[in-house]
């Protein structure tokens, strides 16, 4: 085997570790359990149910130790944090994932209950609590119920809430396009169709009684007939210039109502860009 053969293998070698040590530490969690609260004359019980925790969150990942003496005060501060992000920034000062708050009572009934209060990555404070009866106090399974909460409710301890994406404008000099509406038909085209025909009405009803009063009498006269004026000229209707010009405008008036509601010519487009708005209207036949 030449020294070349050995130079790389020794390469891929020293890689692995590397990677695998590196892999190992990322996923590796801290955790900080402060001292037990409780009854002072159980004690050597209390430790053992905390130990019995640590080698459970060991399982998962978590290695737990003791709060060193000088960081209890700030550790006790960050678990009692009034909000998320203040317990985050506890955590972060600390340089720890979590917050072990273990307490453990006798009952008035002499059971014990073992309870604590948790905090993780999310910022929330989780609390479990578990009655352990006084026959199985020293049972290895005595803290089982309890344990097995906790690690079911790791996700929860360790997810970290989503931050709100800032927007970034990828190019500000460019002003984005404006957004448009389809071009469609108006409903306006109904207000003006009716509006048309109800001004057409009076025009064509005056043109329209010229019309048919045509030639008749105005005045009739003593002997029958129409009376005459002083000029000696008939006092008769007459269908004339006037008459016609006012029926006609009823009648275009009516046709051009009529057409905007079977048509519809008038469509309207809205646009809208970053500092304005617009309205876009056309007429099409």
């Amino acid at each position: 085997m030449t020294n070349r053969t050995l130079a790389i293998r020794a390469f891929y070698a020293i890689s692995i570790v590397t990677v695998l040590f590196a892999t190992k530490r990322s996923h590796a969690e801290d955790a900080f359990i402060l001292p037990t609260q409780g009854t002072a004359a159980r004690a050597a019980d209390a430790d053992r149910l905390v130990q019995s925790l640590v080698a459970r969150l060991a399982t998962a990942g978590i290695t737990a130790r003791p709060t060193p003496r000088a960081l209890v005060d700030r550790a006790e501060a960050a678990i009692g944090c009034d909000s998320p992000t203040c317990a985050r920034a506890g955590l972060d000062a600390l340089v720890t994932d979590f917050i072990v708050a273990p307490s453990f009572w006798q009952t008035a009934t002499g059971d014990f209950e073992f309870s604590c209060s948790i905090l993780g990555h999310s910022g929330e404070v989780v609390e479990i609590t578990r009655e352990i009866p006084r026959d199985a106090l020293r049972s290895p399974d005595a803290m089982r119920p309890l344990e097995d909460e906790l690690i079911g409710r790791l996700p929860e301890l360790r997810r970290v809430p989503d931050e709100p994406a800032a927007h970034v404008d990828p190019n500000p000099l460019v002003r984005p396009a404006p957004v448009a509406t389809e071009l469609r038909r108006s409903n306006a085209n109904f207000g003006l169709g009716l509006g048309l025909i109800a001004a057409a009405i009076v025009p064509t009803l005056v043109g329209t009684s010229a019309l048919v009063r045509d030639g008749r009498c105005a005045t009739s006269g003593d002997q029958g007939g129409c009376a005459r004026r002083d000029d000696g000229a008939w006092e008769s209707y007459h269908f004339g210039a006037r008459s016609v010009a006012v029926l006609s405008t009823g009648a275009a008036l009516a046709a051009t109502g009529v057409v905007f509601l079977a048509v519809r010519p008038l469509r309207i487009r809205v646009m809208v860009d970053a500092d304005t708005a617009g309205l876009e209207a056309r007429g099409a036949f």
